[in-house]
Order: C-alpha cells, then sequence, then structure tokens
C-alpha cells in the first residue's frame, strides 16, 4: 500500500485530460450500456458519464474492474477522492492490487445484468418449457436469454414479452440494450407495460397474416420423380375389384393418414381397416400438398393410397379419368369426405359426376365446410359461432374477407350429389346446423366410440364404499394429454401448473409426443399409432392420472383424449364451449363443468377436487370402463345394405 506522500504526489500529477485518454484505453463502451440502460436511453455517451459521475455512483467501466470492490478495499485511494479506474490503471495495477475480488467476483461482474435478472424473478422453467431447443442444447436459460435469446425475441417470462417492449419503446431498441434489464432496472418504475394490455391473445393478433401470405410462406415441398398415369390407377382398381366383386370406398382425407397421429387419422384408419375387414376396396386421396385452406391449383396433385398400400402421386384430372375408365357400377362406390383442406371442391363434385353417384358421406371432424378458421375462432382467438358471411364479426375477422369464396366452393360438392352429413356428436352437429346453408340430404350422428362399463375383475374387499376424507398417501395427478397447441388448451394448462407448482397434493402431468414440456410438468411418452390405437389410455392408466383438463377453445366435434381419459378412471375438467367434451362430462358424470378459468383454479385449489378425486379412485377400483371403437361410415354403410 502506498504512502500519503505517494498519493499527494499523485493527486497533484492528477489531470482530467490525462485520465480521459487512460481510461478511454481501457473502458469498454459496449460493457457500460449493456450493464446500465439507464445511460443508453438517456444519449449519454457512456465514456464521458463514467468520467462525471458514473464511478460516483460506483458503476463499474468494465467487466475485469469493480468500482464499488476497490474503492471499499483502498481506503487511501477513496479519500484521496480520485477515479478509481485511472488510480488502477496508472498505480495500482503496478502495485499488484486487486481490481475485483477474485474469479468468483470477476464472473459475476461479467454479467452484472444477469445479476439484476435473476432478481426479477427470470423463469427458467418457463424459458426451457417454451423454447426445447435451449433446454437440448444444455445451455443456462438465463445466460442465453442474456447472450442470444433476447435478439431472437424471445420471452424471458410469462409477464414480459421481448418483442412488445422493443416494438413498443423505440427508444430501448435504438439503445440496443437488453428490454428486459431494462424493464427491471428502469422501465417498471418508469410505468412501462412489461406485455400488452390483451396479453398472449394480442401476441397473436401480431403474427397473424392473409390465407395467401401464409401459404406463400410454406415451405415447398420437392416435386415427385414421376406421377401415376391413369391407366396405372385404373389396372390396380380394377384388378382388386374384379377379384373381390365388392364395394370401393374413396375417401378424400387431408393428410396421409397412415403415418400422421391425430384424431381424426385414427378415425380414417379405423375406416380402412373395418372396409378391408369386409372384403372391401378403399382408396385413400389427400392432397400432395398440406395447406390450411382449399387449394390454390386448378389441378391438384394428389397422393393415393389403396387398400393400405400407397399407389403414388397424381394429378385430380388423371384420377377422374382412372375412375371413368373403371368398370365400375356406380352403386358399388361409396364418396366418403372425410376433410377438404388442400383439394379443390370442384374436382372433387367432377370426380362424383364422373362416377355416377347420387349420394355420398360427408363427415363433421372439424368445421372447415364453414370457414378456413377450421376451429371457427375469430382471429385464432375467440369462438365465433360460424356468424352470416356478411357479419360484423367476418368484416374484423383475417378469414372474413376470404370466407365467401370459400364458402362458394364448398357448396359445389353438395351441389354435386345429395350430402349425408355424419356427425360424432350432437353438440357438432348443432354448430353446422346453425351456421350451414348448403343443402343436404340428411344427417345422422355416428360417434367414434362410446364406452361400456362392467364389474372390475381386480376389485377388492375395501372397494365398496365411497371413501371419505381427505388426499393423504399420494398427491392429485393432473394431465394434460395429446398435442400442445393452443385451441386444445396447452396455454390454460401451462398457466394452471405454473400457479400450483409446489402445492401440497397436486402434481402436473402431460402424455403425448410433443416435446415443449417445461421441467415442472412430469413428461410421460404417448403416441397413438395405426397398429396401437390403445397407447394414450394404457399411458393415462399406468401413470395413474386423475384428473385431464381439456380446456378446448372450440366447440370439439368427438375428442378421442375425452373418451380415453374417462374410460382410464380419470375425471375432465372443461369449460362450456367445448363441445363435445362438455357433453360427455354432463352425460356421464366424469368431471365439472366451468364458466371461467378463474373458477377452475380456484376449484383445482379447493378440497372440492379432493372429494372428486376420491370418488374417481373409488369408482375405479369397483368398476371396468371400455371403450367400443366406431368403423365410421362402414357402419352406416352396413345399415344401408342392410335396409335399415
Amino acid at each position: 500500500m502506498i504512502g500519503f506522500r505517494s498519493i499527494f504526489s499523485w493527486a497533484a500529477l492528477y489531470s482530467k485530460q490525462i485520465a480521459l485518454v487512460d481510461i478511454a484505453a481501457e473502458f469498454d463502451r459496449d460493457f457500460y450500456l449493456a450493464s446500465y440502460p439507464d445511460i443508453a436511453v438517456a444519449g449519454v455517451d457512456p465514456l464521458q458519464h463514467f468520467m462525471k459521475t458514473g464511478w460516483k455512483e460506483r458503476r463499474d467501466p468494465a467487466a475485469s474492474f469493480s468500482t464499488g470492490f476497490y474503492l471499499d478495499t483502498y481506503p487511501d485511494v477513496a479519500s484521496a477522492g480520485v477515479n478509481p479506474f485511472h488510480h488502477y490503471i496508472r498505480i495500482g495495477r503496478r502495485e499488484r492490487r486487486s481490481a475485483v475480488p477474485g474469479a468468483a467476483k470477476a464472473k459475476q461482474n461479467s454479467a452484472p445484468i444477469l445479476q439484476v435478472v435473476n432478481q426479477a424473478d427470470f423463469d427458467r422453467d418457463f424459458y426451457l418449457g417454451r423454447y426445447p431447443d435451449v433446454a437440448a442444447s444444455g445451455i443456462d436459460p438465463l445466460q442465453h436469454y442474456m447472450t442470444h435469446g433476447w435478439k431472437e425475441r424471445r420471452d424471458p417470462a410469462a409477464f414480459f414479452s421481448t418483442g412488445y417492449y422493443l416494438d413498443t419503446y423505440p427508444d430501448v431498441a435504438k439503445a440496443g440494450v437488453n428490454p428486459f434489464s431494462h424493464f427491471i432496472s428502469t422501465g417498471r418504475a418508469e410505468g412501462r407495460r412489461a406485455l400488452h394490455a390483451l396479453g398472449q391473445k394480442a401476441e397473436v393478433l401480431a403474427q397473424l397474416k392473409p390465407m395467401k401470405d401464409r401459404v406463400l410462406s410454406l415451405p415447398q415441398p420437392e416435386a415427385p420423380n414421376s406421377l401415376l398415369d391413369a391407366s396405372a390407377i385404373r389396372s390396380a382398381i380394377d384388378a382388386k375389384m374384379t377379384s373381390v366383386r365388392k364395394d370401393l370406398i374413396i375417401a378424400i382425407t387431408h393428410d396421409d393418414y397412415a403415418n400422421i397421429s391425430g384424431g381424426t387419422q385414427l378415425s380414417i384408419r379405423a375406416e380402412e381397416a373395418a372396409a378391408m375387414q369386409d372384403g372391401h376396396c378403399y382408396l385413400g386421396v389427400w392432397p400432395t400438398l398440406p395447406l390450411p385452406c382449399l387449394s390454390m391449383e386448378s389441378d391438384p396433385l394428389v397422393d393415393l393410397r389403396f387398400n393400405g398400400v400407397l399407389l403414388g402421386t397424381a394429378r385430380c384430372t388423371t384420377l377422374i379419368a382412372a375412375m371413368k375408365a373403371c368398370s365400375i357400377d356406380a352403386k358399388r362406390v361409396h364418396l366418403v369426405v372425410h376433410l377438404l383442406l388442400g383439394h379443390d371442391p370442384g374436382k372433387i363434385a367432377e370426380l362424383a359426376q364422373t362416377l355416377g353417384l347420387s349420394k355420398a358421406w360427408y363427415w363433421l371432424h372439424d368445421y372447415f365446410g364453414l370457414c378456413q378458421s377450421y376451429t371457427l375462432r375469430r382471429n385464432d382467438l375467440v369462438y365465433c359461432g360460424a356468424p352470416s358471411q356478411n357479419s360484423g364479426a367476418c368484416g374484423i375477422c383475417v378469414y372474413g374477407q376470404d370466407r365467401p369464396a370459400h364458402l362458394g366452393r364448398v357448396r359445389a360438392v353438395f351441389d354435386a350429389v345429395a350430402m349425408t352429413v355424419v356427425s360424432p356428436s350432437e353438440a357438432a352437429l348443432d354448430v353446422w346446423t346453425k351456421g350451414a346453408d348448403f343443402p343436404v340430404h340428411s344427417t345422422v350422428v355416428h360417434p367414434h366410440g362410446d364406452l361400456a362399463y362392467a364389474p372390475n375383475p381386480k376389485r377388492s374387499a375395501k372397494a365398496s364404499a365411497v371413501p371419505t376424507g381427505t388426499i393423504r398417501s399420494e398427491p392429485v395427478r393432473l394431465a394434460f394429454l395429446g398435442a400442445t397447441v393452443a385451441h386444445k388448451g396447452w396455454d390454460e394448462y401451462l398457466h394452471l401448473a405454473c400457479q400450483l407448482r409446489g402445492m401440497a397434493g397436486r402434481e402436473f402431468h402431460y402424455l403425448g409426443h410433443y416435446d415443449n414440456v417445461p421441467s415442472y410438468v412430469l413428461r410421460t411418452d404417448a403416441k397413438v399409432t395405426g397398429g396401437d390405437p390403445d397407447a394414450m389410455l394404457r399411458a393415462v392408466r399406468a401413470a395413474g392420472i386423475d384428473v385431464f383438463l381439456n380446456w378446448s377453445a372450440w366447440p370439439e366435434t368427438f375428442s378421442y383424449t375425452t373418451l380415453e381419459a374417462i374410460a382410464a378412471g380419470a375425471v375432465v375438467l372443461t369449460n362450456q364451449i367445448s363441445g363435445n367434451v362438455a357433453a360427455l362430462v354432463r352425460t356421464t358424470g366424469k368431471g365439472r363443468v366451468f364458466a371461467s378459468l378463474d373458477q377452475l383454479v380456484d376449484f383445482v385449489r379447493s378440497p372440492g377436487l379432493d372429494r372428486l378425486v376420491l370418488e374417481a379412485r373409488a369408482a375405479r377400483a369397483r368398476e371396468q370402463v371400455l371403450i367400443n371403437r366406431s368403423r365410421q361410415t362402414l357402419d352406416l354403410i352396413a345399415l344401408k345394405g342392410a335396409g335399415r
């Protein structure tokens, strides 16, 4: 340590100009602006600020130097009233004085913002759940956000939108500072918003694009090496139809149902299997280019699967020509329209007319026939109920502009043949009937499956009465099943799980094959396939799930997962607009229907959920629940053939 005479000499030699030159050589402007976003926003030169007032406010000029530590450790410097960083550069470093208190402190000082953000409750679980690529990389989530994530407009917590903050406050964006750090250090005190008043809904609205723009942004698949010609299609069908002398079912679908998992695909696979089991032939037709709308081509490509074997790709006109050349009696052909997504309805109508069909089947797997928004959610947010196409509601919706043309094209199929509309539930048929004005031959409700109850063969003597008391031995297990998408209620489930994580007696699970699951939700892999349609049912039973939360944002037409959850002995918590989900809960008595998310959260916190789960566990011990799966259109064809 230097003596009084040395300090006096140093103070006498001290010059503002010399200090400026010395400090400028080692001053880290980027570090200073990133560490102190108020300086960046103020537009003050960082070096000048540090020279005049920054060091007196104990701000650090670089990651390698701690102003506060240096002043506290060396009182001779503090008492002299000189700039500590300049003292270190000219004298302290030569005297081997410490600039930071050891390696650990140096590491912390290299990222002072991390300390600020940590204290501001950066949500590691939220970040890892929202961005599975970060979780897979093994990078510390906070470090990732502070170095890269904010520049990629990722969000550090549910309450803060990086993109919204940067877009709303251009002074922050112009300064190039970390927006979350700015909000924590100064923005919150200034009354700046962390999130749009509409929350996540505003984020959805901001990202909405007209359908044409969405289609143009889709990746274009590689063109097939070769296309089927009409003779190849005709030969494959005629050869089989001549030998079996039964019927041909032509199924219009939206994707390759044999290799893509989902409730609709599962029902189509069941239909194909039932057709082949009965000796019929089954031709699946879906668009080669998957689209969220009707085809924009006059003669789109379609892929063909015949009796479970992929034939290849052909133009629609080629398929029509092949069917015209086939020697098939129209009475032996059944056209089943499952979904029109990606198709040209005019070509489907032409196919029906070429075959000489007078009748066909149209399934309500969703409401795409009524609007491009197949879940009927205005601007992908709120259920609209399929109002008149000229309504004010359609006028403010991104789908509204195209709706008249969409409905006109769908009508072509209904004008071409007498359609029997098949609905998997009364709830779905009610929505369709109120929203559609197409000519319809008839309607029928035919569920994808129903429940059968029988005594549990493993029933114990203790499983006779409904238990009383509270949950003690094991927690209530609440689960989300299947696709982690907004219209299925994934966001609401995460809201509930995040609010109640750590609550005694509650445990949150996810069962499915999606990866964007936060660490506070226990994940179990479960994927339903054509060869294993009961995979989800088994998984729910094996995990001992007590509660399935299905907070669907639209009137679901059926919901396999709800049926599977009830069959596995779980209860279902849902909302009033969930369509057949709410209907299944009411008819079976296996759950509760709520008017709001707040009501749901209050119920999950309450002893009422414990009592409901105790009853469900007792029922599981008493009874066995089986699912009788439908054969889809084959059931209806069989009834028709029997003259019923």
